[in-house]
């Protein structure tokens, strides 16, 4: 249990990935608003089977719970490097002073 409280010091919580991205989850929820749309054809452009597209989106295109947690997921943004004012990225690795 230490692993696991020292991960989520970090900002970890672990888990599945979601099958859907935000972004595809709103091109479903649009598809399946419109009752035209073939569930096989949007299941077949999303690369999932039907079940998991209705754990996302509801057959009028109503979101879900899993919809839900999937926009208001978290998501880890890679940060730049830190630069120091005055100094150069390559000074900073290379300064004996560093604790790099």
């Amino acid at each position: 249990m230490a692993g696991v409280a020292a991960a989520r010091v970090r900002g970890r919580k672990g888990g599945r990935k979601f099958a859907l991205t935000k972004a595809w989850q709103r091109t479903a929820q649009a598809a399946m608003s419109n009752r035209d749309t073939s569930v096989f054809e949007l299941c077949k452009e999303l690369k999932v089977k039907s079940v998991t597209l209705y754990r996302y989106v509801g057959p009028k295109g109503e979101l879900r719970e899993t919809g839900k947690r999937v926009l208001t997921a978290w998501r880890r943004i890679p940060h730049s490097p830190v630069k120091a004012p005055g100094f150069t990225a390559t000074q900073i690795a290379t300064d004996p002073g560093s604790k790099r």
